[in-house]
């Protein structure tokens, strides 16, 4: 059963926040225009080195590793790092995997977002200013096929990295949301526990659920009908909008005491 109304509950006393990425932060419009330039690139990488293989063959095998990407962390709490994908994916498809060309292989699955970057959610500029005076923030994020090295790159280009003290990539810890270890690892570093720190993201399982089985605070950031979900997560608010978070967490007569993030 899920939480109540945020209307409905007192503020917590919150020291730090943490933010998922993906369709928190930052969302991708069209994934499919995506998969499919993906899949575009590495053919192209493919033929040039004298490996002809159909766009078919190359999208089929990369949905099965994309699948056991995602199962990995939904089931296990496990990170199938971005190498360890192209690795899959070479192998599947019967090519060395220690070909001169794995490097170019790995930069046209990975850096997509750098030709295209994806776009930011709604209120995310204002809802991080907001926020920035009175919590210590963090970005905890299950990194999938684009690493963390790429994901930096694009917190700065769009000049959101300086809000956050904190980033955590599945990738480079080799472990992912709901593993209660990455939420241990980014409170570590923010020099908070968990009972008050908040955790927002739109994923029932890996945000909502991975944080609040650590002792987290969760904001969930859904917009679907309560009606079409059979089974509510246990969240302990529930937003629409990021731009309803400051209100929620911070209220009129703060006694919080404000961080500067540098």
């Amino acid at each position: 059963m899920g939480g109540a109304a945020f209307e409905d509950q007192a503020s917590p006393v919150i020291e730090a926040i943490t933010f998922d990425f993906w369709n928190t932060l930052m969302f991708v419009e069209d994934p499919g225009k995506l998969y499919k330039k993906r899949v575009t690139r590495v053919e192209r990488v493919l033929a040039a080195a004298g490996h002809n293989f159909a766009g078919e063959t190359i999208a089929d095998i990369a949905g099965k590793v994309w699948e056991k990407t995602m199962n990995l962390q939904y089931q296990q709490g496990l990170d199938f790092t971005p190498e360890q994908q192209v690795q899959e994916i070479i192998s599947r498809l019967g090519v060395d995997g220690q070909a001169e060309f794995f490097d170019p292989i790995y930069v046209a699955y990975t850096e997509p977002f750098l030709d295209e970057p994806p776009q930011l959610m709604e209120g995310v500029r204002e809802t991080l200013e907001g926020l920035a005076p009175y919590f210590r923030m963090g970005i905890i994020c299950n990194t999938g096929a684009t690493p963390g090295v790429i994901l930096r790159r694009l917190l700065k280009q769009f000049q959101l990295d300086h809000y956050f003290a904190v980033m955590t990539f599945s990738n480079e810890e080799e472990i992912a949301k709901p593993n209660p270890l990455i939420f241990r690892s980014t409170l570590d570093k923010l020099g908070v526990k968990a009972g008050v720190a908040v955790h927002i993201g739109d994923d029932p399982i890996t945000d909502v659920g991975g944080a609040g089985s650590f002792g987290m605070q969760t904001i969930w950031l859904s917009k679907i009908n309560q009606s079409q979900i059979q089974q509510l997560p246990d969240y302990t608010w529930r937003v629409g909008s990021l731009r309803e978070i400051p209100d929620l967490l911070i209220p009129g007569d703060s006694p919080f005491p404000k961080f500067v993030v540098k």
